[in-house]
């Protein structure tokens, strides 16, 4: 799916760091991943809603990731 569109589909990345990385306790991919998609300036008009939802998750992953990794 990222690659599909080409990382503008910010929720694939949340979903890659919530059930790939965190099971299999990558932190440093769980991290980059979560990281690149609050910082993302995509602008794609048909996944704006999506995409506002994906930074909302990604930002309360983050929060969350010392708990779970530490």
């Amino acid at each position: 799916a990222i690659a599909l569109t080409k990382g503008n589909n910010l929720i694939a990345k949340v979903e890659y760091a919530r059930r790939y990385a965190r099971v299999m306790f990558d932190k440093s991919l769980h991290h980059e991943l979560l990281q690149s998609v609050i910082t993302s300036k995509v602008n794609e008009p048909t996944l704006g809603l999506l995409n506002a939802y994906a930074k909302q998750e990604a930002a309360a992953l983050l929060a969350s990731e010392s708990a779970y990794f530490d």
